[in-house]
């Protein structure tokens, strides 16, 4: 079963939180502004399947943990997160 926009958000934001990144550090590593990551981890906005793949890619989430798990538990911990990498 698919997560809503809201639960994809969440998890995105838990997975930049949890990677210690801001806002536009986070947006500019996965090649969109930061305006728009903000309107997708608040729900406002979808995140692309293009989006959630780049962040699989920098963080090691596999794409179906982004979209289909909820990760919130991930806000308490670290995570690797290569920046060069952009979509």
């Amino acid at each position: 079963m698919k997560y809503s926009d809201k639960q994809i958000g969440r998890n995105i934001k838990a997975i930049r939180n949890a990677n210690k990144k801001n806002y536009l550090d986070f947006a500019d590593a996965i090649g969109i502004s930061d305006s728009l990551l903000e309107k997708i981890e608040n729900g406002t906005r979808p995140a692309t399947d293009q989006v959630i793949q780049c962040i699989s890619k920098n963080t090691g989430f596999s794409f179906n943990d982004i979209k289909y798990k909820d990760l919130s538990f991930l806000e308490k911990g670290d995570l690797y997160f290569e920046d060069d990498l952009s979509i």
